[in-house]
């Protein structure tokens, strides 16, 4: 049987509830315990089908796994530039180097073939 956890007592003023709790902290436990008495206490919750758009809040009770990738080709989730170091690498504020722009590809568009 779990221990018991008891309920704060919320008749104490708040400075003395800190006192409480600063002289719990004194004697410490591992991490390791505390995990293990949490763990005593506590019970996983049974699985229960829910609607999608009932499910705000909930998390799943096993993995899903998609059957397909989404969108089914690779795109370009952020807007952004690519470059080589090779081709930068000379380059300071006094002599920029300008790069031809080869491809463009908006975002969540396709990458070229």
């Amino acid at each position: 049987m779990a221990e018991e956890i008891p309920e704060p007592d919320l008749t104490m003023k708040s400075d003395e509830r800190a006192a409480t709790r600063s002289n719990e902290r004194t004697s410490s436990r591992s991490v390791d315990e505390a995990r293990a008495r949490i763990l005593q206490a506590i019970e996983p919750l049974d699985a229960i089908r829910a609607p999608l758009d009932r499910a705000l809040g909930l998390v799943l009770a096993q993995d899903v796994s998609a059957t397909h990738d989404n969108p089914p080709f690779d795109n370009a989730a952020m807007d952004g530039f690519a470059c080589r170091a090779i081709d930068i690498s000379r380059a300071s504020p006094a002599a920029p180097v300008v790069l031809p722009v080869e491809t463009e590809i908006v975002a969540g568009g396709a990458m070229p073939q």
